[in-house]
């Protein structure tokens, strides 16, 4: 399980919020972008179902842009921290179908708190069924019959 964390150079909050994860969290656990299209491009290549996207927009332009990658955050788990500006950008931001949207202006401890239970709660799903990552039958199925096809 990976975090993916996306927030601009020049917001204050993000940046905040990118010192507490790097004490927090493994390196190796931590992708740090600040541009939403490098994000895009790593995302396509390196997602995993069980990843967690965190995202602080400050401008409604990035949001904007995030949302023109919805499509790659569709099997991950959302976290957006934005400037509530109106009630449009609120109905943007809710188009990604984030787990936890809250202000830059609330407490970053709260959000380091879903964001833990967030992965404490995937660790207790495989825990709880750690083969739930395997192939079922139909998949076997199809490779059997593959596999008999080719002799």
């Amino acid at each position: 399980m990976n975090v993916f964390l996306y927030t601009s150079e020049l917001c204050a909050a993000g940046q905040d919020l990118r010192s507490m994860l790097q004490q927090e969290l493994a390196a190796q656990q931590l992708a740090l972008f600040s541009n939403i299209t490098d994000m895009a491009s790593f995302l396509g290549l390196a997602m995993k179902n069980n990843d967690i996207v965190l995202a602080v927009i400050d401008t409604p332009e990035e949001l904007k842009e995030l949302l023109t990658i919805r499509f790659l955050l569709e099997d991950v788990r959302l976290i957006i921290l934005m400037a509530m500006e109106n009630e449009e950008d609120i109905a943007i931001a809710h188009r990604l179908r984030p787990r936890f949207l809250s202000t830059l202006e609330s407490d970053l401890q709260q959000v380091t708190a879903v964001l833990h239970r967030m992965m404490a709660q995937e660790i207790a799903q495989q825990i709880s069924d750690p083969f739930s990552s395997q192939p079922g039958p139909e998949a076997k199925e199809t490779a059997n019959l593959t596999r008999e096809n080719s002799i």
